[in-house]
């Protein structure tokens, strides 16, 4: 193992993973809906799983967004399947 390893990779990282997370609140409503229908396109398809992924990249606060939004999206971006799945409407 190399012990001469210095921070600077994780200091990239770390800004990387800031940037990321302000660039997802930045986009706002509108953002957090496509990113919705972006998880449900890649095969997220319970409220859990897109709530994690969300949270995973911008922090716990978008936790109740997320709950709300996906309640309000149902029938207008989304259905729920009879087993309680997200699916795409069509455009």
């Amino acid at each position: 193992m190399n012990t001469n390893i210095n921070a600077d990779l994780g200091f990239i990282i770390f800004k990387r993973a800031q940037n990321l997370s302000l660039d997802f609140l930045r986009a706002g409503y509108e953002g957090a809906i496509s990113f919705a229908k972006a998880a449900i396109s890649l095969g997220y398809t319970s409220d859990d799983e897109i709530i994690a992924e969300a949270c995973a990249i911008a922090g716990d606060h978008v936790e109740a967004r997320f709950e709300t939004l996906l309640m309000e999206g149902e029938n207008i971006h989304w259905l729920r399947t009879g087993d309680g799945q997200l699916a795409l409407l069509p455009n």
